[in-house]
């Protein structure tokens, strides 16, 4: 007679935890930028705890293509913000032809308002198949922007960089990059119909985005190391 003894399982065992993807092997990732102190892979490699940072401001996408289309049950985030009180909004997107084209999945506001509020925590159920690629915007808003800098900073040198910005060195070009890249369009789209309007709105956005870069980037080396 064959037979084995196999050990009952008890009632309390907890259910295993759900086996993630392998991001590293199955897909590859495009991110619109990363600060070389937290690189993409810190986000998503299991057992990586510094995460990820953008190295500039504005939008930012991450975008994981699949080398083979993916069946997904869940997908979990999170988001640190330990120094800024400042509204974020982001959106979860697939494409189940490669990127050509993307259905929203969800999109979702946070207010941080630190030190009481420094963590958004997700955790999703979904039921998604042929997924091709996966796509996070965290968007950026001119209501934002604003926001940014009405509101109390925790750190020091934040609040100076801004200072720089608004009133300091800085002002006349982040007041041209705010009022010509981001007010000026807006209103362009707003106030009217013609459809001949939007090339030149969209040209003041790129020209002035990469004056708002320029002004970002400066303004923290204009902060003195001691």
């Amino acid at each position: 007679m064959r037979k084995r003894v196999t050990t009952p399982v008890p009632k309390e065992t907890a259910p295993p935890e759900p086996e993630w993807l392998d991001v590293a092997q199955l897909a590859q990732v495009e991110v619109t930028s990363e600060d070389l102190a937290y690189p993409i892979e810190s986000a998503l490699v299991p057992g990586e705890e510094s995460g990820w940072r953008a190295a500039l401001p504005g939008e930012q996408i991450i975008r994981l293509v699949f080398d083979r289309p993916q069946r997904l049950s869940r997908m979990w985030l999170l988001f640190i913000e330990p120094d800024t009180t400042r509204t974020q909004e982001f959106v979860l997107r697939w494409s189940p032809d490669g990127g050509r084209s993307f259905r929203e999945i969800l999109r979702q506001q946070w207010n941080f308002g630190p030190p009481e509020t420094i963590r958004e925590a997700e955790d999703y159920r979904v039921d998604l198949a042929g997924v091709t690629a996966l796509e996070l915007a965290i968007v950026a808003h001119l209501l934002l922007v604003v926001f940014e800098f009405v509101t109390p900073h925790v750190t020091r040198d934040t609040a100076t960089a801004l200072g720089l910005m608004v009133r300091g060195p800085l002002r006349v070009p982040f007041w041209c990059a705010l009022a010509l890249g981001n007010a000026l369009p807006l209103g362009l789209l707003l106030v009217t119909s013609n459809g001949l309007l939007v090339l030149p709105a969209c040209v003041l956005v790129v020209l002035f985005a990469l004056v708002s870069e320029h002004v970002w980037l400066r303004a923290p080396q204009l902060i003195p190391l001691s």
